[in-house]
């Protein structure tokens, strides 16, 4: 069965047999939605306007991130470099430079009473050039900290600046 709408009957249309249906389409999204938000409701899985975890473990870290650079790179490392240049990689192969003109530590209370030991901070950068790179994640190099790759995220603030968050939580403890 194929339903198309018409725009001058107000009606839902069954295309296969074009058959008019009872159904206006505002009675067709008024009910489909109450149905979907009471079988959301009753999910078992988890929240329709929040994620929920029914464990206290933390996700599995995939074994071949283990290899990755950024792994070994804290906010301290970072903190040293400031004012000086990235090349980033782009999917057309060309090769910016961005300059990491701020490092912020964004601790959180909640975060440190659940997870003692894991850091979070942001990494901002500038791009000189007038055009824009989209969000992305993108192959850095860095002539101390080596090769790694950033989620940038265009900021809209002064200019072509890109954010990189890092979250770590340590669940040893």
């Amino acid at each position: 069965m194929r339903v198309i709408f018409s725009a001058w009957s107000k009606n839902l249309t069954d295309v296969s047999s074009n058959k008019k249906m009872t159904t206006t389409r505002r009675r067709f999204i008024r009910n489909f939605g109450a149905a979907a938000i009471a079988a959301a409701s009753f999910s078992s899985t988890g929240s329709i306007f929040a994620q929920i975890s029914k464990t206290e473990e933390l996700f599995i870290v995939p074994p071949a991130s283990a290899s990755d650079a950024l792994n070994g790179l804290t906010r301290e490392h970072f903190l040293s470099f400031v004012n000086t240049f990235v090349e980033v990689r782009t999917g057309d192969d060309r090769r910016i430079q961005l300059q990491l003109i701020e490092v912020a530590d964004l601790k959180r209370q909640a975060n440190e009473k659940r997870f003692p030991g894991g850091e979070s901070f942001s990494l901002l950068f500038q791009d000189s050039r007038k055009s824009r790179l989209p969000q992305d994640v993108y192959p850095m190099q860095h002539f101390a900290l080596g090769e790694f790759s950033l989620l940038l995220v265009p900021t809209g603030i002064k200019g072509n600046r890109y954010e990189a968050i890092i979250n770590r939580i340590d669940g040893s403890r």
